[in-house]
């Protein structure tokens, strides 16, 4: 497995049991920490510099030898852009997994109101947690309306360190007006939830 994205994280954990090592390969690959896993082991033999074989891939060479392999699984994971956040002066890197988090995270959007109430408009709702232990890692909504006072749940949240599963088993009030039976805070809530399955 050549690691660099959530779906790598979600397919080795799939696999692991069945006894497959998983590869993280830098600096070539972004990896910074393996998924954490039952039967699987890490490696970090250099950058990946080719496939070895003819009809299949037989073995990774690496810039520090060879690795005999049945098979490869490569995500390639997103790199995001980030400009707008550099010359806006915010501090950018995996500030995350320097503090030794392994995090996963989730984009939605949704409505502010109940679908069938009139005048809603859309939230879109990033949310991040810990794929070791669940925990909250940070959260964000944009949106025209509601966005100010569903942002205080997300902060309480943080602030308590509730796990994702935590948060999105908590009971938001529902009024058409103001929110949708599932607000979204929940819901972003329960995607990471999902993705830590």
């Amino acid at each position: 497995m050549l690691h660099g994205g959530r779906r790598g994280r979600i397919v080795t954990r799939s696999v692991s049991p069945a006894g497959v090592e998983w590869a993280g390969l830098t600096p070539g690959w972004p990896p910074a920490r393996p998924p954490v896993t039952d039967g699987a082991s890490r490696r970090r033999d250099g950058r990946v510099e080719r496939f070895v074989g003819d009809d299949a891939v037989t073995a990774i060479e690496t810039g520090d030898g060879r690795i005999p392999v049945d098979a490869v699984l490569v995500d390639e994971g997103v790199e995001p852009n980030a400009e707008l956040a550099a010359d806006a002066g915010i501090e950018r890197g995996e500030t995350a997994r320097a503090a030794d988090f392994d995090p996963v995270e989730e984009t939605i959007t949704t409505i502010s109101r109940a679908h069938y109430y009139p005048g809603g408009s859309r939230i879109v709702a990033e949310m991040g947690a810990d794929a070791d232990d669940g925990r909250l890692l940070g959260a964000g909504l944009v949106g025209e309306e509601g966005c100010a006072h569903r942002i205080n749940a997300a902060a309480t949240a943080l602030h308590t360190e509730l796990t994702v599963a935590e948060l999105a088993d908590l009971d938001f009030g529902y009024s058409p007006p103001f929110g949708p039976v599932w607000d979204p805070v929940l819901t972003a809530a329960k995607a990471v939830d999902g993705d830590l399955a």
